[in-house]
């Protein structure tokens, strides 16, 4: 598991580029790492906006039914 901490709106960049790169790395199409790219960064705005600071922890997931993922 992955995790980054999130202090600064800058902290950002770091978790978009690691995230992208695992979704890339388990085949998402181009439109489904963009929207996910979208979710990281809000939730980092979020995190900084409204909690001053806090982590985001990711990881592949494989299910038998839908496939890969990230948890």
């Amino acid at each position: 598991m992955s995790s980054y901490a999130v202090r600064e709106a800058l902290d950002v960049y770091g978790l978009r580029e690691a995230v992208g790169k695992l979704a890339a790395e388990l085949g998402f199409q181009r439109r489904e790492r963009a929207e996910l790219l979208i979710v990281v960064s809000e939730l980092c705005t979020n995190i900084v906006k409204y909690g001053v600071r806090g982590s985001l922890e990711f990881e592949p997931h494989v299910d038998a039914v839908h496939g890969a993922g990230i948890a």
